[in-house]
């Protein structure tokens, strides 16, 4: 699924910086917007240089729900929802 670019204000983040405050709320809801536009996490963080532990924790603080990992919920593979294999993880 193609994204428009993250919008520059956002890929403006200083690597390795502490965020607080004010910055770590509009960091919160910058990046909750993003997710829910259907940016994943990886994404996010590789454009605000920042880790995928840290985007996940800000998401977390901002009550984000968590996608389901794989297409939709949907098995990757074919016919994988009726293998025993597969489903019992």
């Amino acid at each position: 699924m193609a994204h428009p670019p993250v919008p520059a204000a956002i890929r403006r983040m200083t690597p390795g910086r502490r965020i607080t405050g004010d910055d770590r709320t509009k960091c919160r809801t910058d990046f909750a917007q993003l997710y829910h536009a259907g940016y994943p996490i990886r994404r996010i963080a590789r454009e605000t240089n920042r880790s995928y532990g840290f985007v996940r924790q800000i998401l977390t603080e901002a009550n984000v729900t968590f996608r389901t990992r794989g297409r939709n919920g949907e098995p990757s593979t074919p016919g994988a929802a009726n293998n025993p294999k597969t489903t019992d993880r």
